[in-house]
């Protein structure tokens, strides 16, 4: 069973909370477009790895 975990950013657009769910296995490091819940636009988020080994989304407009 694979784990996952989810992460939470802001829309750089509309600063609305979103969140994505990013499996362990998942390969880091790599643009994931994603859409905001709130205003609908689209954006990059790249999962890399962050301080003890935790995962960070970093945002890309």
């Amino acid at each position: 069973m694979n784990k996952s975990v989810d992460l939470e950013y802001l829309c750089p657009h509309c600063l609305v909370s979103n969140s994505y769910s990013h499996a362990e296995n998942e390969q880091q490091n790599t643009e994931i477009k994603v859409r905001c819940s709130s205003c609908f636009s689209q954006f990059e988020i790249i999962v890399a790895e962050g301080i003890n080994g935790k995962r960070n989304a970093v945002v890309s407009d």
